[in-house]
């Protein structure tokens, strides 16, 4: 059958619905587990890249994990989409200054953190609630996802 050079399929659309199928029954798979195992961390450093980085479907199942997690894990006012907003417009503006990619995973790592440690400080203060955190297990969490960040290809 003869078809017109613009007609032709492109596998693209495939390829990146099918990783990103497979990316959400990965984390779908792994997000209940960080509720039973404490030193497993949330990798919010993926889901900051993942949603920095990615296009399409991808950015997608980023924004859906951190919403199971955030509903999982009982975090009110949608505070992870706010810090993870913020965090996305301070690595755009990053982006400028640097032309490393590493160095900008790392930085938007410990920027989600950071702004993250701030957030439930705030909260704390001006509504009374009293988060059960531990700083140091957001410090291992960060370095956890500092590692797995630095090995993640995208």
């Amino acid at each position: 059958m003869y078809s017109l050079p613009g007609m032709q399929r492109s596998g693209y659309d495939e390829k990146n619905l099918l990783r990103a199928l497979l990316l959400l029954a990965a984390l779908l798979l792994y997000e209940p587990l960080t509720t039973q195992i404490l030193w497993l961390p949330p990798l919010f450093g993926l889901v900051v890249w993942g949603v920095y980085a990615a296009k399409g479907y991808e950015r997608a199942v980023w924004l859906l994990y951190l919403y199971i997690y955030q509903a999982d894990h009982g975090l009110d006012f949608f505070i992870l989409f706010f810090v993870l907003f913020l965090t996305i417009k301070a690595l755009d503006v990053l982006a400028r200054f640097f032309a490393c990619r590493l160095c900008l995973k790392f930085l938007g790592v410990v920027i989600f953190y950071g702004i993250l440690l701030v957030s439930f400080w705030g909260l704390e203060t001006l509504f009374m609630h009293q988060y059960s955190i531990s700083y140091s297990l957001i410090a291992l969490y960060m370095l956890l996802d500092l590692i797995v960040v630095g090995l993640y290809e995208n």
